[in-house]
């Protein structure tokens, strides 16, 4: 790869940054690749003569620091390649939550998901007949509450001078594994209903898997596919406001690090034998080929306990807004009070929410 002195002399100053971001963003250019020290340099000059030229140094000549820190190549670039660290280390990062709920987007940190209570079936219509109103439409709803996370990212001058990119994109890095690793926590926990407030159904925070709710199955330890089918019983007697019974839809399993070689062996079985009298039957798993997920965090709340159902269908994530990084320009006050050159925020806005309590069927041990 040329060096960065030899691209900036081939295409000139005023596209050097925009070309570099682009590199960089096609993989062009990793971020390993460059050095803070010396992109400085390239984009704005020696270290010992520009660094803390945002400021006003007696007795230098301040035409030429002025000359030097016009250059925007710098921060330019350094957004990329923190900007790809980070969200680099969150994409990669497998992530359980956001596989079972439904996203929800709306920029109010607390909204009201409005739903309606069930309807009659539709109405035989004979020849020359109005077609019937429907009514007894019940309005009923839940609300969410969105919290907001994030982090600060310095540059300082002593990783310039010290040439300390690797621990910066390092640092960046983290920063993105720890923003998916949050957002996995919080959703787990609320599919888990650890602290019983992510069910609100008219604003009031309500336990979401009670007995009178009928979806929660004591002493169902996981061990094979009949403990799967007395969830599936669960299920099956759901009722909605009407008295009419409903379809869950395609389930899955969510499971403890503890429970996944369980969860996978009763995945991956295609068919189950069984011997009584003497004689043995031979028949389909039914559960073969279902999704299995599994997370340590909830190792965490309980290595027995595991769900079953249509999560999508009960659990979403209110996003007020996805993971954002902004940069801070360099003549900030901790530019004078820390010699800080660039910062950076990372952040995310948003929760889980129970919509209802029909599909999801929590199982103890």
């Amino acid at each position: 790869m040329r060096g960065l002195k030899e691209i900036k002399e081939s295409i000139g100053e005023k596209a050097f940054g925009d070309t570099i971001v682009e590199m960089i963003a096609k993989g062009e250019i990793k971020p390993e690749d460059i050095s803070l020290r010396n992109l400085w340099e390239v984009c704005v000059g020696p270290v010992n003569q520009t660094l803390g030229g945002n400021l006003v140094r007696l007795g230098e000549n301040d035409h030429q620091i002025q000359e030097a820190i016009d250059s925007t190549a710098f921060p330019v670039i350094t957004g990329q390649l923190i900007s790809k660290k980070v969200m680099d280390a969150y994409t990669g990062y497998k992530k359980v939550g956001l596989e079972l709920v439904d996203l929800y987007s709306a920029m109010k940190q607390s909204d009201k998901i409005v739903g309606f209570g069930a309807l009659d079936g539709l109405k035989e219509v004979h020849e020359q007949m109005d077609y019937e109103e429907s009514a007894g439409i019940e309005e009923k709803y839940v609300t969410t509450n969105a919290l907001k996370y994030g982090r600060i990212l310095s540059i300082t001058e002593e990783a310039i001078v010290f040439d300390q990119t690797g621990q910066l994109l390092k640092r960046a890095s983290l920063i993105g594994e720890k923003a998916a690793e949050t957002q996995d926590q919080l959703i787990l926990a609320g599919i888990s209903d650890v602290n019983n407030n992510v069910y609100r159904p008219l604003g009031v925070a309500t336990a979401l898997y009670t007995s009178g709710n009928g979806n929660v199955k004591s002493s169902n330890a996981l061990v094979d596919y009949t403990d799967i089918d007395a969830a599936e019983n669960l299920l099956g007697k759901m009722k909605d406001e009407r008295g009419n019974y409903i379809e869950v839809g395609e389930c899955a399993l969510l499971v403890p690090k503890a429970l996944k070689a369980t969860g996978d062996r009763i995945a991956n079985t295609i068919e189950i034998r069984s011997t009584e009298n003497n004689k043995t039957s031979i028949f389909k798993n039914t559960y073969s080929g279902m999704k299995v997920y599994a997370s340590a965090y909830l190792n965490g709340i309980s290595e027995s306990n595991w769900f079953y159902g249509n999560f999508k269908r009960q659990f979403v994530w209110h996003e007020v807004f996805p993971i954002q990084i902004f940069r801070q320009r360099g003549d900030s006050d901790a530019a004078f009070s820390k010699d800080i050159v660039e910062r950076f925020k990372v952040r995310m806005y948003g929760a889980i929410a129970a919509t209802d309590y029909r599909f999801v069927i929590k199982n103890t041990a």
